[in-house]
């Protein structure tokens, strides 16, 4: 995935969850949170404006943990291209 200077993810809970969702460089080191807070059941955009950080390849992770349920991590790669 390519990216230049801002990126949009689709984040899709099938019910109430709390979403984290976070940026990391190619070390593993944590760039930004982009979200940290309670989803309502449904489709959601989460956007990282990629303004400061220089071309790299970034990583991001989105946990959701369902209200009683199991919860899950995604993890993604992005470039970073100016």
């Amino acid at each position: 995935m390519r990216l230049r200077t801002r990126h949009h993810d689709p984040v899709e809970v099938t019910r109430e969850s709390m979403v984290i969702v976070s940026v990391y460089d190619a070390l593993g080191r944590g760039v930004t949170p982009l979200a940290d807070e309670l989803f309502t059941p449904g489709r959601h955009t989460v956007a990282w404006a990629a303004e400061g950080p220089p071309a790299d390849a970034y990583f991001y992770e989105i946990r959701t943990i369902p209200a009683g349920g199991t919860p899950s991590v995604s993890r993604k790669a992005m470039l970073l291209l100016r």
